[in-house]
């Protein structure tokens, strides 16, 4: 599965701890932010973790946990 920016630039859907990622707009893309269509199953994902950058998520169906520290 890919996409594809404008400019021409493809990326590719990966596959990752239960999660399909899309990216929408990346750096590489020549953004300063990335956006992800995410796809996931229940009790996938990642496990806790920490970026040095913020997260925002928006969910369309079903639930999402998040834990903030």
């Amino acid at each position: 599965m890919s996409s594809t920016h404008p400019s021409g630039v493809s990326e590719r859907s990966h596959y990752v701890l239960g999660e399909t990622l899309k990216p929408l707009l990346t750096n590489v893309m020549g953004s300063a932010i990335e956006i992800f269509d995410t796809i996931g199953t229940p009790g996938g994902g990642p496990p806790p973790h920490t970026h040095a950058w913020e997260e925002i998520y928006v969910v369309l169906s079903g639930e999402m946990d998040v834990l903030v520290d």
